[in-house]
């Protein structure tokens, strides 16, 4: 007998993912040799670095996931999350080397 697996809600959990995708883009992408966080931040007159800020983003994205891990791409953007998470240390730990 099939069990009819009931619908998963979209919902503050389904955040997640779309936070996760905007640190990525926040970080990892660039235009005219400065990444997107460095322009946005420049644009509101903040000097801060786009690693910290999409770190802190990450983990805002985990910390959503896991509360409401029911609903809709709420494991996606956790998963993404913890992906670039681990990248981001990595290349902090390289460029302070």
């Amino acid at each position: 007998m099939e069990t009819i697996a009931k619908p998963q809600k979209w919902g503050i959990g389904s955040m997640a993912f779309f936070i996760s995708i905007f640190a990525t883009m926040f970080t990892f992408t660039s235009y005219n040799d400065i990444s997107v966080g460095e322009f946005l931040l420049g644009k509101i007159g903040v000097v801060f670095p786009t690693a910290i800020i999409s770190l802190i983003l990450f983990c805002l994205s985990i910390a959503i996931a896991y509360k409401y891990r029911s609903h809709r791409l709420a494991k996606t953007g956790k998963i993404i999350a913890m992906i670039f998470i681990l990248l981001t240390t990595i290349l902090l730990i390289i460029s302070l080397l």
